[in-house]
């Protein structure tokens, strides 16, 4: 039997009818406990009569902005949706098994060529289309989950955890920041187009984001992995290449090291939590992306939280960054045995280091609001999304563990 509702290729466009496009959908998982009682207040604490509506959990895919699909991941879903009936049998009562999530798959339009077979065609779309569309599905949650929405009832529209991958991760950050100050407007020919703006109300049911096996800093990753260019192009410039500009000038206002943390940080305020996770087997990444940002976010908050007198429960708990003993993700394919980086286009193989040899020990240590985790998953790129461990991860986050 089934016990949870299963909705695939919601429009968040269209959402009162009108012609559905399937990269601009979204597929929901409602676990049944979420669907009995739409007063459920929104609270982290139950009664006989009333039970707490689930969180919701929203995966945003990667896919270098040009590949991936939502359908790819509805494995995840259902194991996570389903995660709390493991937990009724016989020696325990469903009260006390642990709170169910909600699951929504996000899907954004995707930079593919307009003729597939032609290498010089320019793309259908580009930046900030894939972001915008990834916010116009927040919001479409949000509203709809709200209390005269169309899933009222059905999930805490409070209490949204964002889950990025790859590319994905890069938009789950987008949403956390905001551009800088002195943000450039960009062409989209000669520069892309800049950075939009996630809501406020919307960021603010966000309480975590999970940042996993992430693009952060697209001048680091072109300086590491130089024949990415191919694809960041492509993604976000309309004639499909840059001329005349360093890559830092052109790509810095789309890389996070620009961006603000977006929160006011104010007394009444939660501080959402970062967390940042990268598989040791990643064959696609080194682990460099995951730790520059995870160095470029603690100096921001630590600079942020000076300026308040905010004192939540346990925010200066520490603890030290473990590194993976082995594994394909330690070793940087563009990094010189003396740590120099090679050109932007500068195909010639160099020798493979480690990364521990330029970034242990690190300067700072996680903290509740900023974890990072370089040990706990395993696989590849994509296939450590198919993993119990991804799950459970994900779950424990969800929870609070």
């Amino acid at each position: 039997m089934t016990r949870f509702t299963q909705l695939l290729d919601l429009s968040y466009k269209s959402p009162d009818g009108g012609e559905v496009s399937e990269e601009e959908s979204l597929d929901l998982y409602l676990p049944e406990q979420g669907l009995e009682d739409e007063t459920a207040p929104s609270t982290l604490s139950s009664s006989k009569s009333h039970k707490v509506k689930p969180a919701l959990l929203i995966f945003v895919h990667g896919g270098a902005w040009r590949t991936g699909d939502k359908k790819n991941h509805r494995g995840m879903a259902e194991r996570i949706v389903t995660d709390h009936l493991s937990f009724h049998n016989d020696q325990q009562s469903p009260s006390s098994s642990p709170p169910p999530v909600a699951v929504a798959l996000i899907n954004y339009r995707l930079s593919t060529r307009v003729d597939p077979e032609d290498e010089e065609s320019p793309a259908k779309v580009i930046h900030p289309a894939h972001i915008k569309d990834v916010y116009d599905a927040l919001t479409f949650l949000k509203e709809q989950g709200g209390e005269r929405g169309r899933f009222r009832g059905s999930y805490d529209h409070q209490l949204f955890h964002l889950v990025g991958h790859s590319v994905g991760a890069w938009m789950a950050l987008g949403a956390a920041t905001l551009p800088s100050i002195d943000q450039p407007k960009g062409d989209g020919v000669h520069s892309p187009f800049g950075m939009p703006v996630l809501g406020e109300n919307v960021r603010r049911s966000i309480r975590s984001f999970v940042l996993v096996d992430g693009i952060y800093d697209l001048t680091s990753l072109l300086e590491e992995y130089p024949s990415y260019a191919s694809f960041v192009n492509q993604a976000t410039l309309r004639t499909g290449a840059s001329w005349g500009k360093t890559p830092r000038e052109i790509f810095g206002p789309i890389s996070s090291p620009s961006w603000r943390l977006a929160q006011s940080y104010s007394d009444d305020l939660v501080v959402p939590r970062l967390h940042l996770l990268h598989s040791k087997d990643d064959e696609l990444l080194s682990l460099r992306q995951t730790l520059e940002a995870f160095v470029d976010l603690s100096e921001k908050f630590d600079r942020k939280l000076e300026q308040t007198t905010i004192q939540e429960e346990g925010m200066q708990t520490e603890k030290t960054v473990d590194f993976p003993d082995h594994g394909l993700a330690l070793l940087s394919p563009e990094l010189t045995k003396e740590g120099e980086v090679g050109e932007i286009g500068d195909e010639k193989e160099k020798p493979k280091v480690s990364i521990k040899d330029r970034f242990h020990p690190l300067p700072f240590r996680s903290k509740p609001y900023l974890n990072i985790d370089l040990t706990t998953l395993h696989g590849s790129h994509d296939g450590l999304l198919d993993t119990q461990t991804f799950s459970d991860l994900l779950l424990k986050i969800v929870r609070g563990g």
